[in-house]
C-alpha cells in the first residue's frame, strides 16, 4: 500500500510539474546543475587540503563557465 501511495504521489507531482513547465518554458534552466564531485577523482579518500585545492581550481577555471557546486562525496552508498 505504501509503495502504491508513493507512486501515485510522485506521478501526480511529476505530471503537474511537467504540465506547468511545458506551458512556461521561459522558466526552464539554461543548463543543468553544474558542479564537481570529489568521488569522481578521489573516491572516498579526499582530504580537506585536496578539497580546498580543487575548489581553488574550480573557482578560477570552471566558475566563469557556469560551474557552481563542489561536493564532498564519501561513499554514502557503502558505509562499511
Amino acid at each position: 500500500m505504501k509503495i502504491f501511495l508513493l507512486t501515485a504521489i510522485l506521478l501526480t507531482v511529476s505530471q503537474s510539474s511537467f504540465s506547468q513547465s511545458k506551458t512556461d518554458h521561459k522558466t526552464w534552466a539554461a543548463t543543468p546543475p553544474m558542479g564537481w564531485n570529489s568521488y569522481d577523482a578521489y573516491y572516498g579518500s579526499i582530504t580537506e587540503k585536496q578539497f580546498l585545492q580543487e575548489v581553488d581550481v574550480i573557482a578560477k577555471r570552471l566558475l566563469p563557465v557556469g560551474y557552481e557546486y563542489a561536493v564532498i562525496d564519501y561513499c554514502w552508498f557503502n558505509p562499511g
